[in-house]
Parts: C-alpha cells; sequence; structure tokens
C-alpha cells in the first residue's frame, strides 16, 4: 500500500508544484486509500481498537498542520489535508516523521534558495513535495 501512497503523493507534488493548490478530486482520492488502507489492516486480521485508535492518533499532525495554516496563512489548508489522511492511513510516529522530515527538507530547500538567491524570505514554496519526500524517507527509516 505503501507504493500507492507515493504514487498519489508524487501526483499531488506535481499539482501543487504547477498551481500552487490541491485539487479537490486529488483530496477525494487521498480520502479513498486513506479508508481503503484502513480497510486493508483490518481484514488482514488486526485488532479493529488498535487499528482505530493507531489512525485517530495518526490525525494530531494533520490537525496540526491544518490548525496552523488556517490561524497563520503560513501553510495552505491542502497540506494539512493531506497530512490528515496520510496520518489517518498510518501511525501517529510515522505521520509525524513525515512531517518532520518534511519541514527539514522545505528548511534546506529554503535555505539553499536563499543562498542562490532564488527564493526570498517571502517567497511560497509548494509543500508537499516535501512531504512526499518526508514520506518516501520514513519508510526507509522505520521500515
Amino acid at each position: 500500500m505503501w507504493l500507492l501512497w507515493l504514487i498519489y503523493l508524487g501526483g499531488m507534488s506535481i499539482w501543487d508544484i504547477r498551481f500552487r493548490r490541491l485539487p479537490g478530486a486529488g483530496i477525494a482520492a487521498g480520502i479513498l486509500l486513506s479508508v481503503g488502507t484502513l480497510a486493508g489492516r483490518l481484514l488482514s486480521g488486526s485488532d479493529w481498537k488498535e487499528v482505530l485508535a493507531a489512525a485517530g492518533l495518526g490525525l494530531l499532525p494533520g490537525a496540526f498542520l491544518l490548525l496552523l495554516g488556517w490561524s497563520s496563512g503560513k501553510v495552505g489548508a491542502g497540506d494539512g489535508m493531506l497530512l490528515l489522511l496520510l496520518g489517518m492511513a498510518t501511525t501517529y510516529v510515522e505521520a509525524l516523521t513525515v512531517l518532520s522530515l518534511g519541514t527539514l527538507f522545505a528548511a534546506c530547500y529554503s535555505i539553499l534558495g536563499m543562498l542562490l538567491r532564488k527564493l526570498r524570505k517571502t517567497s511560497r514554496i509548494a509543500f508537499v513535495p516535501f512531504l512526499g519526500l518526508g514520506y518516501a524517507a520514513c519508510r526507509l527509516i522505520l521500515r
């Protein structure tokens, strides 16, 4: 299932880079992917209480990013929604790792861009590609 998530995040990254927003159809596809991931975990024989508890806790990093976006306007709501969906399909630790690594990659990109005078402090960058990189790195680290 992780390969489907990588493909999904890749497609959403391309859209975010190109249009600086995420399409509603893409978010709907993410909802289906999250529900499918949860269903797969439930059908594999996992305890339903543990699966739902992990999904609930996994929502926390996405909820934090969503609230940050709504309160400050510095982060897009689509980024928060995407991390909510990813967190629901994974666990709290994985979602927090994806957010942390994504933020680290975005910071490195921004610093390099400012050093090369391609970006300014007020420049806006697409964040979904960094969440995708964070998810790929998380898969390498945690699995």
